[in-house]
């Protein structure tokens, strides 16, 4: 399964024992902002932002306030890194601003054929998949910390870059005993 525990992964020549938690993130042409549940990525610090304290509106009308901002590293199926900038929110499930990261020079594909975040910079891809009718794209949240300088690219609100991938599966392998 998509979420089950991965004991003993390895990536990226580093060995971790405990889970690495999934994370299915809608991209939401109609969201303000990038916008995580409380519970989601928990190993990394809430942290105070600009927005912290404003309130926003769900589709269906309910007030939801800005809590603060995560920006856990995250892994795609083919291994790369990347970092998205969450607003911490009570919503249901993780949401991924496609205006902020068309903002930060990225290019977001909606099509038949295959859908992306494309950096206009580099070309780089990163895959957005299509589940009934709902584009979403998956992660892995790296546990803290994996980040070793300028290597991990991120995909909104304050940077820009890409991956590519789309297989169902995490970047990891169990260790085998």
């Amino acid at each position: 399964a998509e979420d089950s525990l991965m004991l003993g992964a390895f990536c990226n020549g580093k060995e971790y024992p405990e889970q690495l938690e999934f994370l299915k993130v809608i991209v939401d042409s109609g969201a303000a902002v990038s916008a995580l549940p409380t519970d989601a990525c928990k190993q990394y610090p809430l942290t105070w932002h600009e927005d912290k304290g404003r309130e926003y509106y769900a589709a269906n009308g309910t007030r939801v306030l800005d809590e603060g901002r995560r920006q856990p590293e995250l892994w795609t199926s083919d291994g790369k890194k990347r970092q998205i900038a969450f607003s911490v929110a009570k919503v249901r499930k993780p949401l991924f601003s496609v205006s902020k990261s068309i903002d930060l020079g990225n290019r977001i594909v909606f099509d038949a054929d295959g859908s992306y975040i494309e950096d206009k910079a580099n070309g780089e891809q990163t895959v957005i998949d299509r589940e009934n009718g709902v584009f979403t794209m998956k992660f892995w949240v790296a546990p803290k910390p994996i980040k070793e300088g300028a290597d991990v690219q991120q995909l909104a609100p304050f940077g820009h870059g890409g991956a590519s991938g789309s297989q169902d599966r995490p970047p990891i392998r169990p260790v085998r005993t």
